[in-house]
């Protein structure tokens, strides 16, 4: 699913600085947008609503937002992996009459989901400040939640649109929408205004990206049950995207268990101490995600394909040689997102005091903005390692990982909780850290022996024929049947063998 990042390589090749900076500038965009223009439209709209809102209510919006980003991610995590593994599946075939079909029953179902679990906390939720249109709040809510959640869906099947540019376009344009309709809607009925002018450039946004995607697709199917195979096929790729997104937030549900401090509503907890240099930490992670999408996912895939497509058809020889560029490009991969990251975050790191001033966070701790900016170095590195285990189908093993770290993360930051404000970040970063320094290795250990792997795995009901009458001639048949042309002069493969 590298796809747009061979579109954005094209630019690369000009050859450029100003090229590099497009190509960089569109990947940042595709990879990270939602986060990138959520930062930039909620502090627009809150600069502009500071003099309008009630005490509180912008407390209150800020939060609404940040709850629906956080659980719409978990909420389609699973299933966004599970439609990405359907497209992949449908793409490598090339049976593309069903992708649409796919795809809009894996949405309707998220979307369904999402509407009745988004309904029910909004039932739920009792809202502590003074608000004149509490239902319309409510009703709101629910539509911004749905409309993150259809966002994550597209998410899955951006890679395959080679149109960067208006997607990009798309991004700033619900941006630009959202800010014109906050100016609009805030000074009427405040609040309220607020979360359906962000909604709004939401909303925008999932349909424009929508109409990008599908534009090209068989549409006279609209549904699929063939899509649902894809949870009994493949429930741990389902499960690991809970868990490696739940990982990254259940730091800060255990600070929340802890403090228990509401803002706004009875549901809605927030400790600011932890959550604002954790948020800002986690921004600094976007110039390797447009790393990875241009250069380490797509060089990456071209090795892996060229060692899938010699594995079971050409010498042993030529199989070996695939197998160590296919290594070298993973390593490689992997090596350039952490310099890349690395090298960022030190300068985040040294210049901390001017940079959090700059932004408006005067008074906000330093120590812990350090130290969670280190432990997002290693998450975004956990997180590449993650989409390689799954590229070599090690469901088991990516579930593992994401499981470790899930919950070693809640264990490590519930102790930094005991031991005090000290130590906090700590938790995280040891978790990260110490599931990065497990399971890199043991990935290496595996892809050295994937050759044998592979072969092992394939079916061997031909070869037994062998044992019964007439089996030998079955056998022969067989056996020249799959034989390919010697190449190099080296006729004994692995399928002859």
């Amino acid at each position: 699913m590298a796809g747009i990042g061979f579109e954005l390589q094209k630019l690369l090749q000009r050859g450029t600085l100003a090229a590099t900076i497009q190509a960089f500038l569109y990947g940042a965009m595709v990879a990270s947008g939602p986060m990138i223009l959520t930062v930039i439209t909620v502090s627009i709209i809150g600069w502009l609503s500071r003099s309008l809102l009630v005490d509180g209510a912008l407390k209150l919006f800020t939060l609404t937002i940040t709850y629906t980003f956080a659980f719409s991610l978990i909420l389609t995590a699973p299933f966004q992996q599970l439609l990405t593994r359907y497209i992949a599946d449908k793409f490598f075939v090339k049976d593309l009459r069903h992708v649409f079909a796919g795809f809009m029953t894996h949405t309707a179902f998220v979307l369904g989901l999402a509407l009745f679990l988004s309904g029910v906390f909004y039932h739920a939720l009792v809202v502590t400040i003074p608000l004149d249109n509490i239902t319309l709040y409510k009703i709101t809510g629910v539509a911004v939640f749905v409309g993150q959640c259809f966002i994550w869906q597209l998410m899955a099947f951006i890679s395959t649109s080679k149109e960067y540019q208006k997607i990009f376009l798309a991004y700033v344009l619900g941006t630009i929408v959202s800010i014109i309709s906050a100016f609009v809607l805030i000074q009427s009925i405040g609040v309220v205004g607020a979360l359906a002018a962000y909604g709004i450039g939401q909303w925008l946004i999932a349909l424009i990206i929508f109409w990008i995607v599908i534009r090209g697709l068989d549409k006279r199917r609209w549904f699929t049950l063939e899509a649902f195979k894809t949870i009994q096929r493949y429930p741990l790729i389902a499960l690991n995207g809970f868990f490696i997104t739940l990982g990254v937030w259940i730091d800060k549900f255990v600070f929340y268990a802890h403090v228990r401090q509401t803002y706004g509503g009875n549901l809605f907890y927030s400790y600011n101490f932890y959550d604002v240099p954790n948020f800002l930490a986690l921004m600094t992670l976007v110039p390797a995600m447009a790393y990875f999408l241009i250069l380490a996912e797509t060089h990456f895939y071209t090795d892996f394909k060229k060692f899938i497509d010699n594995v079971l058809h050409h010498p042993l020889l030529k199989i070996e040689q695939r197998k160590q560029e296919m290594l070298d490009s993973l390593q490689t991969g992997m090596w350039g997102v952490a310099k890349i990251q690395g090298i960022f975050a030190l300068l985040v790191i040294i210049f901390a005091n001017p940079l959090v001033i700059f932004l408006g966070y005067q008074g906000l701790s330093i120590p812990l903005f350090r130290i969670l900016t280190i432990a997002s170095f290693f998450y975004i590195l956990i997180l590449t390692l993650n989409v390689f285990y799954l590229y070599f189908e090690f469901r088991k093993e990516a579930l593992l990982m994401s499981m470790t770290f899930c919950i070693s993360n809640a264990v490590f930051t519930h102790i930094t909780v005991l031991l005090g404000p000290r130590f906090y970040g700590l938790g995280m970063l040891i978790s990260a850290l110490g599931t990065l320094l497990i399971f890199w290795p043991h990935l290496i250990r595996k892809v050295q022996r994937i050759d044998y792997m592979m072969f092992s795995q394939q079916p061997i009901e031909d070869a037994f024929e062998i044992s019964r009458p007439g089996g030998l001639r079955r056998w022969l048949r067989y056996w020249k049947r799959k034989k390919p042309e010697p190449d190099h002069d080296i006729e004994w493969t692995f399928t002859s063998f």
